[in-house]
């Protein structure tokens, strides 16, 4: 299907990853989550290409008025990664990435270890799930506005770190932080893990994805570009 730009990159994607001269070396499953809609054909040639496609339950929040695009409700499906718990880590890439290199260092990044969640009781609210008491989340991001891209992280999968994130789609939460972007989940992960709070977000070392992008940041050592090619 040509006319479907995103399953074309998440083709390119596994040619990429597990194919391609810049493959893992550690031998790294390859997921694809998708949702319902995706046609079994689409399913069957991905898992042809050596991808491990999980069907990925849609993500209800209260907050996400049901006209939306169909693609932002999608969106939220992204937090059943946590419930990956076989994994010990996980690289989330949106699929409109290209990779030029090994991405199998990032999981060695100091960012991606374990770190213990803070105990400050200022700004934590009742209406919240508890917080796991340690957490992997490192991420790309933004020097001057201190927000990460949750196009590009690296994580542990947590049942109750998910337990945590689906309390922050409950409505009373509406207006704690940004969820009318076009990518829902994007304010919720950066809600979490505020500079602020009790988990904060970790900035990976390396230049493993650059949004946009270009020649020099090739020259720089920059792995994978997060752009819509198409």
């Amino acid at each position: 299907d040509d006319s479907d730009p995103y399953y074309l990159s998440t083709r390119l994607l596994a040619y990429q990853l597990l194919h391609s001269p810049v493959r893992s070396n550690l031998s790294i499953d390859f997921v694809v989550f998708i949702t319902d809609d995706v046609s079994d054909p689409k399913r069957t040639r991905l898992m042809r290409d050596g991808a491990s496609v999980v069907l990925a339950g849609k993500v209800h929040s209260d907050w996400l008025a049901p006209d939306d695009a169909p693609r932002n409700q999608n969106s939220l499906a992204k937090l059943r990664l946590w419930q990956m718990g076989q994994y010990e880590r996980v690289c989330f890439l949106d699929p409109d990435h290209l990779v030029l290199g090994s991405l199998d260092g990032v999981f060695e990044d100091p960012a991606a270890s374990m770190h213990k969640t803070r105990g400050d009781k200022f700004g934590v609210h009742s209406d919240e799930a508890t917080l796991p008491a340690s957490y992997s989340f490192a991420a790309q991001g933004d020097d001057k506005a201190d927000s990460f891209s949750a196009g590009f992280f690296v994580t542990k999968p947590s049942l109750e770190m998910l337990s945590y994130y689906s309390s922050l789609l409950a409505a009373h939460i509406r207006g704690r932080f940004d969820n009318t972007q076009a990518s829902p989940e994007q304010g919720l992960l950066n809600y979490a893990h505020r500079a602020k709070g009790n988990m904060p977000w970790q900035k990976l070392r390396g230049q493993w994805s650059v949004s946009g992008g270009g020649k020099r940041d090739w020259e720089r050592g920059a792995v994978a570009f997060h752009e819509r090619f198409w």
